[in-house]
């Protein structure tokens, strides 16, 4: 039985987001070649990152063209920035931009800060090192109200509902009136999931 050699990560773009997705990869060990161009993808490619920006139809539109004779689909991750919609959570699901002949594709969009609010309360739960049927409730602490805080809010809003008890959460940030106005705005019912 023959072994798989390491997967390689293509990056087509020079998006800042990008750049430091390649650079937390590389750090962590992952191949990663950013390409000037598709015109010819290399064949053991796992993974494609895009940045959502401008060019992003224009891009999917040449992978297509370029993966047509793929054995696999290529996977094809579209990073976003956080902005208003994204810190929100309403990006937080997958969705596929349109890309031609997308049967060579399979394309998800990404967004990093979500992703990171899952991986950290999925590695450190809320209800690590508590004793819930000795009254104990989670506490989560969420410092600032850039977009990573935000998604990490509702994340824990979310995973925190499996409990008997909402878990208690104090938000700090420069002036309560950013998380109020936010959530007042965003998600009123939030008051609902939490102490």
């Amino acid at each position: 039985m023959g072994l798989r050699s390491a997967p390689l990560v293509l990056a087509l773009g020079e998006a800042p987001l990008l750049r430091r997705a390649c650079k937390m990869l590389v750090g962590g060990g992952v191949s990663v070649r950013s390409l000037a161009s598709v015109a010819r993808l290399p064949p053991r490619a796992d993974v494609l990152l895009l940045a959502d920006d401008e060019r992003l139809q224009e891009r999917l539109a040449a992978v297509s063209e370029a993966a047509q004779d793929r054995r696999r689909p290529l996977r094809v991750l579209v990073l976003s920035e956080p902005d208003e919609e994204v810190a929100t959570g309403a990006a937080d699901a997958v969705s596929e931009p349109a890309a031609p002949g997308t049967d060579c594709l399979r394309v998800e969009r990404v967004d990093p800060y979500a992703t990171a609010a899952r991986i950290l309360l999925g590695r450190w739960p809320l209800h690590r090192s508590m004793d819930p049927p000795g009254g104990q409730l989670p506490h989560v602490l969420v410092a600032g109200f850039g977009p990573f805080a935000r998604a990490l809010l509702l994340h824990a809003l979310r995973v925190g509902q499996y409990g008997e008890e909402p878990p208690v959460v104090t938000l700090a940030a420069d002036t309560a009136a950013q998380w109020r106005e936010w959530i007042d705005a965003r998600h009123p019912q939030a008051g609902r999931c939490a102490h």
